[in-house]
């Protein structure tokens, strides 16, 4: 058996990326504007384009005992200092749709980014890089230059057709577009929703407080919606392509470690990153929902199945023992069996869900390459999962401090049912985690999944209208708290399912006249360390942590201003 050391290393790198994608804030959408062409009053047809800006500065010091580390190098010293400039960057997004008689179109989308702050190359630390570096020639690769310095790409790209089949309205769409079901707002790895489109999490870290349905990126798939009768809904849905999420990169202001996650190309200086293994675009993924709103009930009761291939991989690395190198690996065939409702109580409009997931990817210990147990590195921990998640939204009624808002509340808790395959790779107390496993002497704090977690989700968003001529003002708080065991899925990228890490965002926006947005915002993370060690160049550092604990230096503050026409 061959066994990376990690006494430096990220330590029980479990993902407990429970998405920091808090509910939207309501009056921070983007300004309604488009170019409508008149061509005909059969066709309507609107050209959409929304710009903005971005600038944003680290303000908390870098943490000598998290830089220490030889595998955050990359990322510690990209933007080394308080004041550094760690986003500077400009966003263009344009949409065409097109309508004939209100029943049949198509829309086309594209988004191209530069960020100014990422011209450079590859940071380097006081330590030889040679150890852990993200990239050993000192230049981002291509697909990080992609997301972070300047790229682009196709967003949505379908066709519509609504219909009618006697008395009964059916809905087709066909092509790249995002598909949401159930009611969960924030914790969208234990959603009835996980798994439909791949959550693209560098923008969830990069600004903590996107509704967790704006962080979908669109796929190929069909997607049907039949009115049976008034109060009847079916829903069927089939996907034709397979993406997976879109992971903060090594070497970058919030990446998690140097050599994770597609964008390096070695780790520790030997061992170079292989092909990916992940499921092919047509690969059986489907979903059937059913839903229904009797006028009785003044709500909606959903039924759910759906087969997906994870769009999470396994652990931040796996190793294929036959070539030396390392590589992603994804969970294929999961299923889900879900139930939701969603009702007014009083003035509250609650929402509730409970799915069972079945053959699910579980946390797993990363980077063990041990051919008795897994030759190719293509397979890790599976199991069966039980998801609950209920959340309320209260409309804040006139006081003397604000005129309106909402606060928005939300927890969510997983219990893990059974672990059905490679029991031996799962990262959790009493499993890797116990004394002889891959992960001996690790426990909570450094990870290692637990049989029970929740964790919370809370929004508060007063706001004044006509602060000033044509301006409206609100102050969403946004904090995303785990309190209670670790996660055992593979939520990776945030903070929030794991006891004791805490991720937040404080704001103030102006929305002006309608058509411009400027929002400033302070946001920061908390997780548990473990205890310090010397590194191999005798400087102490973490041995490891819970959750993100790389990012407790990473504060920022964050100027956005946006506009459409």
């Amino acid at each position: 058996m061959k066994r990376f050391s990690k006494s430096w290393a990220y330590q029980g790198c479990h993902a407990p990326l429970v998405v920091l994608a808090i509910a939207a804030v309501a009056g921070f959408a983007h300004p309604a504007k488009a170019y409508t062409f008149n061509t005909n009053p059969d066709w309507d047809i609107e050209l959409d384009t929304n710009l903005s800006y971005t600038l944003g500065t680290r303000v908390q010091p870098m943490n000598k005992d998290i830089a220490n580390n030889p595998i955050q190098q990359n990322n510690e010293y990209k933007f080394p200092h308080s004041g550094s400039i760690i986003s500077n960057r400009v966003d263009v997004a344009s949409e065409l749709s097109a309508t004939y008689q209100n029943n049949y179109g198509f829309d086309v989308s594209v988004d191209g980014w530069k960020d100014f702050a990422y011209n450079g190359g590859v940071a380097k630390g006081p330590y030889p890089e040679s150890l852990a570096s993200s990239s050993p020639n000192g230049h981002y690769g291509a697909y990080t230059l992609n997301n972070y310095n300047v790229g682009g790409e196709l967003v949505n790209a379908f066709a519509f057709a609504n219909m009618q089949f006697g008395n009964v309205p059916v809905s087709v769409k066909v092509g790249r577009f995002t598909e949401y079901w159930g009611n969960a707002l924030f914790s969208g790895f234990q959603a009835i929703s996980y798994g439909q489109s791949p959550i693209d999490i560098i923008k969830a870290v990069d600004a903590p407080g996107t509704e967790v349905k704006d962080l979908f990126m669109p796929r190929g798939q069909v997607s049907v919606h039949i009115q049976a009768t008034p109060d009847f809904t079916i829903g069927l849905q089939y996907q034709f392509e397979f993406r997976p999420n879109r992971f903060p990169e090594g070497g970058t202001y919030l990446g998690v470690a140097d050599a994770f996650f597609n964008g390096p190309t070695t780790l520790e200086g030997a061992y170079k990153r292989g092909s990916d293994y992940r499921a092919p675009d047509n690969d059986g993924s489907f979903g059937i929902e059913a839903l229904y709103s009797p006028a009785a009930l003044n709500g909606t009761v959903g039924l759910y199945f759906r087969q997906f291939d994870d769009p999470s991989a396994y652990s931040p690395a796996e190793f294929n023992f036959t070539n030396m190198t390392y590589h992603l690996a994804y969970a294929r065939h999961v299923r889900l069996y879900g139930i939701s409702l969603d009702k007014n109580i009083g003035t509250v409009a609650t929402d509730f869900e409970a799915s069972v997931r079945t053959n699910t990817g579980l946390n797993t210990v990363p980077l063990v390459a041990d051919p008795a147990v897994d030759l190719l590195g293509h397979d890790g921990a599976r199991g069966d999962t039980l998801n609950v998640v209920a959340n309320g939204i209260q409309a804040l009624t006139p006081t003397p401090f604000w005129q309106t808002g909402q606060i928005v509340g939300e927890i969510a808790w997983t219990h893990l049912l059974a672990v059905t395959h490679n029991r031996a790779l799962y990262n959790a107390v009493g499993y890797a985690c116990s004394p002889g496993g891959y992960s001996a002497g690790q426990g909570m704090v450094n990870g290692c999944s637990t049989p029970d977690e929740v964790n919370i989700n809370l929004l508060f968003d007063p706001q004044w209208l006509q602060v000033f001529p044509g301006v409206d003002i609100d102050a969403p708080i946004d904090v995303n708290a785990g309190i209670h065991g670790n996660g055992q899925t593979l939520a990776l990228g945030g903070t929030g399912d794991q006891a004791g890490s805490v991720a937040y965002s404080v704001g103030v926006h102006a929305l002006i006249r309608q058509l411009y947005n400027i929002k400033l915002s302070y946001s920061g993370w908390h997780s548990p360390t473990a205890k310090k060690v010397l590194s191999p160049f005798g400087q102490y550092m973490y041995s490891g942590g819970s959750g993100e604990y790389m990012w407790n230096d990473k504060g920022n503050l964050e100027l956005v201003f946006s506009t459409a026409f």
